[in-house]
């Protein structure tokens, strides 16, 4: 077995796919299988694909039911002990970065996440998480799922990511996987360069509907209503 499955979902994204490319075919460490999950791109990404075949260990272009359907494709195909969604435009930090983790080390946790940098108003925008990760981090925070490597026996444990959601489904993991008492490792290193054009970047009446869902579903309605950028934001007293 591998230690590492990375899988790369993508739809359409022809300007943005080579740099994710790129940033796998270039890791110094090798140890780790890539799938790839195209959406049946039709811009010229899967061209772009075709040029990584001999790198890439399972490639399928075909339409999909969205994000989270994408990925648990690249789960049901991914036989690593742990996965690493790094999805279309998203790249990682440094060449060196999975060696830095992997090399000559075992992990008993369940979860491994590192710090992420993303562009924004082409700045580089460094987000280190440094707060403990329990259920209540995560009310009102997230780590990145690109900066991260989880146990693929999770979802068997666990589940796929909820398809009913378009948006959200990998935050409630996280929750999910906190209240189920999974161990969390923090990575004192930069792992990932996320790319913030994407669809859970940008505040939606969908993100909006959804994150209320996934907050009725998991926590207590004991909490202090605050407001952020003129948005309702729950202050949990109790969960």
């Amino acid at each position: 077995m591998k230690k590492l499955s990375i899988i790369t979902i993508c739809y359409n994204i022809k300007d943005e796919i080579e740099r994710t490319c790129q940033s796998i075919i270039n890791q110094t460490y090798k140890d780790f299988e890539w799938i790839v999950v195209d959406g049946g791109s039709t811009d010229g990404t899967v061209e772009i694909l075709n040029k990584y075949k001999e790198y890439i260990t399972t490639f399928i272009s075909e339409p999909d039911k969205g994000i989270y359907n994408a990925m648990n494709k690249g789960i049901k195909l991914a036989k690593g002990k742990y996965l690493n969604f790094m999805n279309g435009g998203d790249c990682f930090a440094q060449n060196d970065v999975l060696e830095k983790i992997f090399k000559n080390k075992n992990y008993d946790a369940d979860i491994l996440y590192g710090n992420m940098c993303r562009f924004k108003k082409k700045k580089i925008i460094k987000r280190i998480y440094s707060k403990p990760i329990n259920k209540k981090y995560f009310y009102n925070s997230c780590i990145s799922h690109q900066s991260s490597f989880i146990k693929r026996d999770l979802f068997d444990k666990y589940g796929l990511y909820n398809e009913n959601y378009r948006i959200v489904s990998d935050w409630e993991k996280w929750i999910v996987f906190t209240i189920n008492n999974c161990k969390f490792q923090h990575l004192d290193l930069f792992v990932s360069i996320f790319d913030t054009n994407g669809i859970s970047s940008k505040t939606t009446p969908t993100l909006i509907a959804e994150r209320a869902s996934v907050h009725n579903k998991y926590y207590s309605l004991n909490a202090t209503k605050i407001y952020i950028f003129g948005l309702p934001i729950l202050k949990i007293e109790n969960n």
